[in-house]
């Protein structure tokens, strides 16, 4: 394979770095604008090529030491070798770039990122899959298998006590999904074979454990088969196969930001797209007239109505 020793400019959508040899893009994923690198070439493309790095000769200020260990082989974050608060900048301008390049709207107004204080152990949500040892981890950086991991820096704690407690005899297991109420402490253990039927299992665990069969209906081992969540003045249930933000404590803060943004007077009909559990029309409901909200997951759309008792101005579709 080809190594090029390459000098990286600019940050990409999706984590790579972007460098140039002989008018050619190539997309380094691990690196950072300003460092030098030896990169060899994976895949060659007619527009572009992709790399991987080899050494950095010479290192961004910006870079930093990963908290994972599993950092670059595992494909569950891009970003652990940037400082903090380079990465929020940096994505400010690829969203800017975007907007430029895609949209052609340069002049288009990006407000500054707006980050949390400690940017660790915050999913609520996590799905892992098995490997063919038995071993849970994520689908790897390159797409082609499945890493096994031991820890993980971005779930949250209340995930981790039942991923470091599991311990699952079942030959026919494909996925294991882990989901929390951050705020209730509530936990559930979601399991998929991709069968028609639910097998027999004993679940000895302090948490709620549903099965999901392939048509996405839930069978209840233990407890309930949904967590329930408070965001703002609400509270959510979330079902086991519906869309919920990942990241509790930042959707509170996106929820203040879009409601300043719109400025509802009191009477808009507000359309909520892809609106999941109905996390922001119905924390929203109370500023406009109506709240339509749409979503092509009959379990999202079903929490979403049992989320809107009390509540005379929403539908959801």
């Amino acid at each position: 394979m080809t190594t090029l020793q390459v000098k990286v400019v600019d940050m990409a959508h999706g984590g790579d770095a972007v460098a140039r040899h002989e008018g050619k893009v190539i997309f380094v994923p691990y690196t950072l604008p300003g460092e030098e690198v030896l990169v060899e070439i994976v895949e060659e493309k007619p527009k572009y090529s992709r790399g991987v790095p080899v050494e950095i000769l010479s290192a961004s200020p910006q870079r930093v030491d990963p908290r994972c260990p599993h950092f670059g082989t595992c494909g569950g974050c891009q970003w652990q070798h940037v400082d903090y608060e380079a990465q929020l900048r940096f994505r400010e301008q690829i969203l800017r770039s975007q907007f430029e390049r895609i949209a052609h709207l340069p002049d288009a107004r990006v407000e500054p990122s707006l980050g949390m204080s400690d940017p660790w152990n915050y999913r609520n949500h996590a799905q892992l899959h098995v490997d063919e040892t038995g071993q849970l981890g994520f689908i790897g950086a390159a797409g082609l298998r499945i890493v096994p991991i031991q820890e993980c820096h971005i779930m949250h704690p209340l995930l981790l006590d039942v991923f470091h407690a599991l311990d699952i005899d079942f030959p026919e297991l494909e996925r294991v999904s882990l989901r929390a109420g951050t705020i209730t402490g509530e936990q559930l253990l979601i399991l998929e074979a991709g069968g028609e039927e639910a097998p027999a299992l004993e679940a000895d665990l302090p948490v709620s454990c549903v099965f999901l069969l392939r048509d996405g209906t839930p069978v209840t081992y233990v407890g309930n088969s949904y967590i329930t969540e408070e965001l703002g003045r609400r509270s959510f249930r979330i079902s086991a196969s519906s869309f919920f933000q990942a990241n509790t404590a930042q959707t509170e803060v996106l929820l203040e930001t879009v409601d300043r943004y719109l400025a509802p007077l009191g009477a808009e009909v507000l359309l909520d797209v892809y609106c999941g559990v109905g996390t922001f029309g119905l924390s929203l409901s109370d500023r406009v007239g109506k709240v339509i909200g749409v979503d092509e997951s009959q379990a999202a759309i079903d929490d979403a109505l049992f989320n809107s008792q009390g509540t005379s101005n929403s539908d959801f579709l």
